[in-house]
């Protein structure tokens, strides 16, 4: 696994693939354990989209919930994009764009105290996460997708977003 500028480990493991179609490894924690932690799958999510420019995220829990997040594209195309909200971190605010691909199943591991969310860059796109604590109401946050303070460089105008997800407070506001 590679690792980028906020700490995010973009991953993709070979699929087998013959007659019947593909096989493939989603979540392996032997291999995350390079990164010092030992992750356990506590809850496991599957994200179906029809449209082709839906936008979901920007969603967290506060870094204290200690929330590895795994996503992994396992059909369609997204720009999946991270953003650091840890305040002890040197990429404060700081934000990394990814493109997924559900040919190769690419993925990501969020690690705790980043937001995450993806435009759907074709229709039918689904994506599992597997997160290693349970969700907490309360630890929840969420950043505007749009907020100028992060100036997100989205690949196509989204045209389909929740109101929750549009009304989200700017960060400087």
């Amino acid at each position: 696994m590679n690792s980028s500028i906020l700490g995010v480990n973009p991953y993709s493991w070979l699929p087998h693939v013959d007659a019947r179609g593909k096989w493939q490894r989603v979540w392996d924690p032997k291999n995350f354990a390079e990164l010092g932690e030992n992750l356990l799958a506590e809850q496991i999510s599957v994200s179906t989209n029809p449209l082709t420019g839906t936008l979901r995220g920007l969603h967290y829990l506060e870094e204290i919930a200690g929330e590895w997040k795994a996503v992994i594209c396992v059909q369609g195309k997204v720009q999946d994009v991270v953003v650091d909200m840890r305040e002890s971190s040197s990429t404060y605010r700081a934000h990394q764009s990814f493109h997924l691909d559900g040919d190769s199943n690419d993925g990501l591991l969020v690690p705790p105290g980043c937001a995450h969310g993806f435009l759907t860059l074709s229709p039918n796109t689904i994506l599992i996460y597997i997160m290693s604590v349970p969700y907490d109401f309360e630890l929840e946050r969420a950043l505007r997708w749009d907020d100028p303070a992060l100036a997100i460089s989205w690949d196509a105008v989204p045209k389909l977003v929740s109101e929750r997800d549009q009304n989200h407070e700017l960060i400087d506001s």
